[in-house]
């Protein structure tokens, strides 16, 4: 009964979808919807991260010593999210939306 629910809630949001009126709003909002990046791109950063985070140890570490000390830095030259970075640039919907 609750996937049903979810699917009937999915397909009401998808028919009374539009695009913004303001142009600049919409492209920024298509964006950031692909953004997204695959398991093997996470899995491949996660196994470089003591290359770029010496010490690194996932017991002790928080998101934000991983965005600060690898994450930034890694970016800072191209100045784009990372998640760009990690998929060579092509512009990727999601599949599932995962957070921390």
């Amino acid at each position: 009964r609750a996937e049903v629910v979810r699917q009937q809630t999915l397909a009401a949001s998808r028919a009374a979808w539009k695009p913004c009126e303001h142009q600049g709003w919409q492209e920024k909002v298509e964006e950031l919807a692909h953004r997204a990046f695959s398991l093997s791109a996470l899995l491949d950063f996660y196994r470089a991260l003591p290359n770029h985070m010496p010490g690194f140890d996932s017991t002790k570490h928080k998101t934000v010593d991983v965005v600060r000390h690898a994450i930034v830095p890694l970016s800072s030259v191209t100045q784009c999210a990372y998640a760009t970075i990690m998929m060579d640039g092509v512009p990727t919907l999601p599949k599932k939306m995962v957070t921390h």
